[in-house]
């Protein structure tokens, strides 16, 4: 069915609007549900704050006419949010475009995620075109709007004014338009019905089936017993606020709607107390246990129902107006059912009366300790429903309004006539819910059958008809039966096999019935019996069988490629179809994507774009009318944006390194290879890191192309998903070179040599302190030519590997050829010599050893700065060198390096020069005391001798100072006249020879000993 340029539907079934103005059908929210509020208590039960509203949902808005003549009516039907999230409050703003007038309009009417409006024109002067601009709503305690300008939606109407609407005028979800098409009211080009019902009409008669409830059976005219609890005691006394005590007023309150019951047939009525005395035993028990004893008296009454009447109250005087609590669905649900619709009855006439809502109006409250029934489920926290409930019968507890709250009390609390019209209201509640009879308009009888074909009285009238049994979500199935002429109401039946035990579930005046009492899978079947205004029954229905379809439930949702995402979900038996529903935020704006055929159990979202994540859910659609189960658990997805390789390059002769782009969120990534471009690629690894950006392929040919491409990985819920391949890369190992040598150049450098590749366009020179240790590149060369390199990095004496590799540079990309076999070589340290003699055929020179070594070269000079001429080359482990041809008294400088000969010959640096004049140490010296202050020094002549120099200390080894220096080699003695009492001196002396201008002394004597005595 598609929407015309006027307004072409008017949703019936499912809608479901309450007939009744202003009526709310509140959402249950449990968190906000207290009974006696403490301080922080206060702060979840009070009124919420005024806060900006969110921007909200608008599934689809429908009006009733495009022009209206006074007097007249204008209807306007909006869904709002999720569906199965009640709105709890709506009000819609529209403004007069002629005047220039605003309007705002509170909802007529409120049921599940709909919302009715009706604007009154009853005057000539509201002539004009009106414009509907916003739409205002509360839905979970959360404020809400949608600006019909931001939906591209403009929706008008004139009031005496004649109007055409464009198609753009109504915002319709086609989806619940094709659902619901056989349920629809068509109007003609002019506005007007081609069906007999108007909006309002069908508005209306909706109101009336929302009578048709689950929430436990109508009792109609039965006799019944109801027990009203005027809640505390003076002993167990309640709240007190501004002189009133809690346990005085509901006392009033339970008697006059005593009061009000007592006018009608068929009930009976008990109160668990009629006085301000305690009932059960006063001091002697506590507040618990006389309530358990109401419960009890109650019990033993056969009590049908149990009504407790309390006033609420908190530290704060903000919290004010009526909740009431009923029973959780847990243990005995007909019962959590039955209390709920009563609930609901008594809130809805409290509510009426003027009182504000507090919370959600009605609600139930769960153990928070955990108690159980007797089933395992969670109890209720209220200690007479929960013992009501396991007796049997179903306990609702009124907190009419807050005494701590002083327009409560001034407004409902403070007179007599007052609580009147509570008690009343009580009453009216319980009168509503179970279709009490006043006395005088029946027996108070009702007669019929007895659910299973045994009849009580004689059958009358016509049997319905039922026409479906529908899923409409995995716990709810809707019964729809053919109209019978003058029925009163229906009575629905319900049993678990079609020829077994058939028990009451509902009673109205509807053609419909929703059972919400059922379990996802179930069948289940029904009959249906008519009720006449005289009380006579009809025969059943035939047999309807109904099977509430099973929620699917969502297995994974990856990621299939970078614009796709793969939704898979477990198939079900009963399922003819799937739907596929997609938003872009968790919580609402779902949109229909896909319906599949009931063999698929996945589909792919073509339609995505990467790195965005999206919501899905999923329900099945079969049976009668094309049912449908409850939505799926919700999944999130998203695709994954695809990488780009940056290079694939040779990290060495048999491996290649492949680097690419990071992606934001990734999990992990797919290397793929193959020796083609096209085709034969094999996953090589696979990388759970979404923070990598390369990685190395070893064991690769040398010299051999290879293709790559990546898949990037993300995971969602322990599902991995996949992006869309790379584009190919591709790259090739390279071969190397090889080290020649590495030979110490000095005590301070290295020098290492390999072999030219020809290919190369540069080298890497690394070097290392171990053959298997770390190697750290030490010079990049970039020429193909240079094939040598200088280290001056080194340490003296320290051994060192080297490794070089090739380089080879494409398109701004280094590839690398690996390291090629070590080499390796020892710096010589600098010779360290010992002494330089002179004797009687040479000069002879003394050392240390150098590590590595295996020779010493000795170079000589007669200046220190004239050239040096090798002297001496020595092999093996010779310490010392004799120079024979040296020339006595002539001055010499030597300097010696360490060599490492072999394949390849090193050198250590050359010491400094060694000056040394050839002169023998002269001989046969002694030392004389003469006289106490007088010691006398005398030598042999010296060869070549020019004079000789005497030195003096007073310790053996050291501190030597020049006394005297005497010319001419004959002059053999010294008398030393400066020596001092009880003091011991050494003296040495040696022989001075002369080059020219220049001189210098020969070897020196050992040291002679003198004792000067005092």
């Amino acid at each position: 069915m598609r929407a015309s340029k006027r307004i072409a539907a008017a949703i019936l079934t499912v809608c479901m609007i309450a007939g009744t103005m202003g009526m709310q059908v509140q959402a249950y929210r449990e968190d906000e549900i207290q009974s006696k509020l403490t301080e922080e208590e206060s702060k979840i039960g009070g009124m919420k704050q005024a806060e900006e509203p969110k921007q909200g949902t608008l599934n689809f808005i429908m009006q009733e006419s495009d022009s209206i003549t006074t007097p007249g009516v204008q209807n306007v039907v909006v869904s709002l949010g999720e569906e199965g999230k009640t709105v709890e409050h709506a009000q819609l703003a529209y403004k007069n475009t002629t005047t220039g007038q605003e309007f705002t309009v509170k909802a007529a009417g409120i049921a599940d995620n709909m919302a009715r409006f009706s604007m009154k024109y009853d005057s000539g002067e509201q002539a004009g075109v009106y414009e509907l601009t916003s739409v205002t709503w509360t839905q979970n305690g959360t404020n809400y709007q949608t600006v019909l300008a931001t939906t591209d939606t403009k929706v008008v109407y004139g009031v005496n004014r004649e109007v055409i609407a464009k198609p753009d005028d109504v915002l319709v979800d086609q989806e619940l338009l094709d659902e619901v098409e056989a349920n629809v009211v068509t109007l003609d080009g002019k506005g007007k019905t081609i069906s007999e019902n108007t909006l309002e009409d069908i508005l209306e008669q909706e109101g009336g089936r929302r009578t048709f409830s689950s929430q436990g059976m109508i009792r109609g005219a039965k006799k019944m017993v109801i027990v009203l609890d005027p809640g505390h005691d003076s002993t167990h006394s309640g709240a007190s606020y501004h002189g009133y005590k809690e346990q005085d007023l509901v006392l009033k309150i339970a008697q006059y709607c005593k009061a009000e019951l007592e006018k009608y047939s068929g009930i009976t009525i008990y109160m668990t107390r009629e006085s301000q005395s305690c009932p059960n035993g006063g001091s002697m028990i506590d507040s618990g246990t006389c309530n358990a004893k109401r419960v009890e008296f109650a019990a033993a009454k056969k009590a049908d129902v149990y009504v407790s009447f309390h006033l609420n109250a908190s530290v704060s005087s903000t919290p004010k107006g009526v909740g009431v609590y009923y029973p959780n669905s847990n243990y005995k649900p007909d019962i959590g059912a039955e209390g709920k619709g009563l609930a609901t009855e008594i809130y809805q006439k409290l509510k009426a009366l003027g009182l504000s809502t507090w919370g959600t109006g009605i609600f139930i409250r769960n153990s928070e300790t955990n108690t159980q029934y007797p089933d395992g489920s969670l109890a209720d926290y209220l200690a007479i429903i929960r013992r009501s409930k396991l007796a049997g019968f179903p306990a609702v507890l009124i907190e009419h309004a807050f005494l701590s709250n002083a327009g409560d009390v001034n407004g409902f609390l403070n007179s007599e006539a007052k609580l009147k019209n509570l008690g009343i209201a009580d009453a009216k509640g319980i009168v509503d819910y179970y279709k009490l009879t006043l006395t005088g308009t029946g027996d108070g009888t009702n007669t019929g059958t007895d659910g299973n074909g045994g009849t009580e009285t004689p059958q009358t009238g016509q049997a319905p008809v039922i026409s479906s049994v529908q899923s409409r979500g995995s716990t709810k199935l809707r019964v729809s039966w053919k109209e019978v002429p003058n029925a009163s109401f229906y009575r629905v039946y319900r049993s678990d096999s079609e020829n077994g035990e058939y028990v009451q579930v509902a009673a109205g005046s509807g053609i419909q019935f929703d059972d919400s009492n059922v379990s996802a899978g179930g069948t289940y079947y029904y009959k249906v019996c008519t009720v006449y205004g005289d009380g006579k029954m009809s025969g059943y229905s035939a047999a309807h069988v109904g099977k509430a379809l099973a929620r699917p439930q969502i297995v994974k949702v990856v990621s299939k490629n970078s614009s796709q995402i793969q939704i898979t979900w477990n198939g079900l038996a009963d399922a003819s179809k799937y739907e596929v529903y997609r938003s872009d935020k968790k919580s609402s704006g779902y949109q229909k994507i896909a319906t599949l055929k009931a063999g698929q159990i996945s589909y792919t979202d073509k339609k995505v774009t990467p790195q965005t994540t999206y919501y899905y859910k999923i329900r099945t659609r079969g049976g009668e009318k094309n049912g449908y189960s409850s939505y799926s658990n919700v999944y999130s997805g998203w695709s994954v944006k695809k990488t780009s390789i940056v290079s694939v390059s040779s990290k060495t002769k048999t491996s290649l390194q492949i680097k690419w782009k990071k992606v934001s969120n990734a999990y992990g990534y797919r290397i793929k290879r193959s020796t083609s471009k096209t085709k034969g690629f094999q996953t090589v690894a696979t990388i759970k890191s979404g923070s990598a950006t390369s990685y190395v392929d070893k064991k690769l040919k040398t010299g051999k192309k290879y293709y790559y491409k990546i898949q990037v990985l993300n995971r969602i819920n322990k599902k991995t998903g996949y992006s869309t391949d790379s584009r190919v890369a591709s790259g090739a190992t390279i071969t190397g070179t090889s080290m020649v040598y590495a030979r110490s150049k000095t005590s301070k450098s290295m020098e290492v040599k390999w072999k030219k590749d020809a290919k190369a366009t540069g080298y890497r020179v690394k070097r290392s302190t171990s053959k298997d240790g770390t190697y750290q590149t030490i010079v990049n060369i970039k020429e193909n030519s240079t094939v040598k390199y200088i280290d001056k990095t080194v340490t003296s004496g320290k051994k060192y590997y080297y490794v070089v590799e090739s380089v080879v540079e494409k398109s701004g990309v280094k590839n690398y050829s690996g390291n090629s076999k070590p080499v390796s070589a020892r710096s010589l340290k600098k010779v360290t010599v010992e002494s330089i003699q002179t004797g009687e055929d040479g000069l002879t020179l003394r050392w240390k050893k150098v590590s590595g070594a295996n020779g010493y070269q000795i170079i000589r000079s007669d200046s220190k700065d004239g050239k040096f001429t090798e002297v001496a080359k020595l092999t093996g482990a010779e310490l010392s060198y004799k120079d024979t041809q040296t020339v006595i008294g002539k001055k010499y400088y030597y300097k010696i390096r360490a060599l490492y000969t072999g394949k390849n010959n090193g050198y250590g640096s050359y010491t400094s020069a060694l000056e040394k004049w050839a002169l023998e140490a002269p001989q046969d010296f002694a030392a004389v005391l003469l006289q106490p202050n007088q010691v006398k020094l005398s030598w042999e002549k010296t060869k070549k001798a020019v004079g000789y120099e005497v030195f003096r200390s007073k310790e053996a080894d050291k501190k030597y100072e020049s006394i005297a220096i005497l010319d001419g080699s004959g002059n053999v003695t010294y008398t030393d006249h400066t020596v001092l009492a009880d003091n011991l001196y050494y003296y040495k002396v040696a022989a001075i020879g002369k080059n020219g201008e220049e001189a210098g002394n020969g070897d020196e004597t050992e040291a002679v000993s003198v004792q000067v005595e005092g």
